[in-house]
């Protein structure tokens, strides 16, 4: 019988009963006392991830990007046009985004007050999206060997959204980079850590990109040592609600302190349509 889920005081009492009949119950006490001295380790020590091997699977997500974008564009990377206002630091070319779009942590990122090379930011935002790939490819492939997670981490360099939102580079760098850091923090604690962590990033990061808190979310459930039951499911699943709630009043209140409206009014560029019924609703 498997004892792996079992709590050290059930083990001491079940090995202090076994041995009882063998060796007498002065020898079983001294081995249940020496059980229940040993610190428990609900992720496993075993399988903590090295700095040696992070850096390796980082390097090799990081090759990825590099050989897909090429020689052109690590040099003289191409920027959107809406993405220059970021690029240029102009903070004032980008603030009806904030309303629109709730963007207020790229706005601070535009209000930076420094411009740097095109090239040297579009290598940090390779640098984030590496870190992450890495990360996450280690905790979701904990244990593995090391070329799983490496062919993983490539293959999350390569997804879409890494690759088609690259040409906004300096705009989406402090999500990309709030990615990385979580994947970082987390990936040498515990599961539910990594639950309670959503609380924090994802009000963060869906000022950042509206998409990123469900790579968040992802990475927490597809996790190694996330126990695979339907009650950590659903509590995962509530924090993050709760955090994607929290996010949204956040975004809510600052519009209404700075912008006078409570909520998030749709650019007219992008043609917003009212749904009041299921035709409307199929429409958009």
């Amino acid at each position: 019988m498997g004892l792996e889920g079992t709590s050290a005081h059930s083990i001491s009492t079940v090995s202090v009963l076994d041995c009882a009949l063998f060796e007498g119950f002065s020898a079983c006490k001294k081995r249940a006392v020496k059980m229940q001295m040993q610190p428990s380790d609900p992720m496993g020590t075993a399988h903590r991830v090295s700095l040696l091997t992070l850096a390796l699977v980082c390097a090799a997500a990081y090759a990825t990007l590099l050989l897909v974008s090429g020689p052109a564009q690590i040099t003289d990377p191409f920027i959107h046009y809406d993405d220059y206002p970021v690029f240029l630091s102009q903070p004032e070319g980008y603030y009806s985004k904030t309303l629109e779009e709730g963007r207020w942590v790229n706005f601070l990122w535009a209000s930076r007050g420094m411009v740097t090379p095109a090239w040297l930011n579009y290598q940090f935002y390779l640098a984030g999206w590496a870190v992450f790939a890495g990360a996450a490819s280690l905790a979701v492939l904990r244990g593995a060997p090391l070329y799983y997670c490496c062919l993983l981490a490539a293959a999350l360099c390569l997804a879409p959204q890494t690759v088609l939102i690259s040409g906004w580079f300096n705009t989406t760098t402090p999500g990309v980079l709030l990615l990385a850091l979580f994947a970082l923090i987390t990936l040498n604690r515990s599961a539910d850590t990594a639950n309670w962590l959503l609380l924090l990033f994802v009000p963060l990061i869906i000022q950042a990109y509206s998409s990123f808190p469900f790579v968040l979310l992802a990475l927490c459930l597809l996790r190694n040592d996330q126990p695979h039951t339907f009650f950590n499911f659903l509590k995962t699943i509530t924090i993050f609600a709760g955090a994607l709630l929290l996010g949204m009043l956040i975004i809510y209140t600052l519009n209404w302190t700075i912008h006078g409206v409570f909520g998030l009014p749709l650019a007219d560029w992008r043609s917003p349509t009212p749904a009041s019924n299921l035709t409307e609703l199929i429409a958009n």
